[in-house]
C-alpha cells in the first residue's frame, strides 16, 4: 500500500504499535508517520499539534526529526482526535488567553 493510500486511522494504529515498544521502534518511521499525520489533519505547525495533544511543540519537533518517540498516552490522544474528527483537516480551534501573566490557554473546538 502506497503512502498516499494510508488512512489516518491506519497511520495512528501503526504509531500506537511503535509507541508500545519504544526501544525497538524505528524513530525514522515514527518521524515519517507524525509528519504525514500532521499533514493529513491539516495542522500547519508543530506548536498547533502540540497544543492539540497537550505536549510542547518541541516534543512534536523531536518526533518529526526522529530524535524521540511519543509516549503511548500521547498516541492515544492522537487516536482520540482522529476518531472524533474523522478524516481530513481538523475543525478550527479558538484559543482564548485568560490572563497575560502567567498565560493560561483554553482550547475550545468549534463545531
Amino acid at each position: 500500500m502506497g503512502r498516499s493510500k494510508r488512512t489516518l486511522k491506519t497511520m495512528v494504529r501503526r504509531l500506537e504499535e511503535l509507541a508500545r515498544k519504544p526501544k525497538i521502534a524505528s524513530k525514522l518511521e515514527v518521524a515519517g508517520l507524525v509528519r504525514e499525520i500532521r499533514g493529513k489533519m491539516g495542522i500547519r505547525t508543530v506548536e498547533e499539534l502540540g497544543l492539540l495533544l497537550g505536549v510542547s511543540g518541541a516534543s512534536v519537533s523531536r518526533w518529526q526529526r526522529g530524535q524521540s518517540v511519543p509516549r503511548l498516552q500521547t498516541v492515544l490522544k492522537f487516536r482520540e482526535q482522529i476518531l472524533s474528527g474523522a478524516e481530513g483537516p481538523t475543525k478550527p480551534i479558538t484559543v482564548v488567553l485568560i490572563s497575560p501573566v502567567p498565560i493560561k490557554v483554553i482550547v475550545r473546538r468549534q463545531r
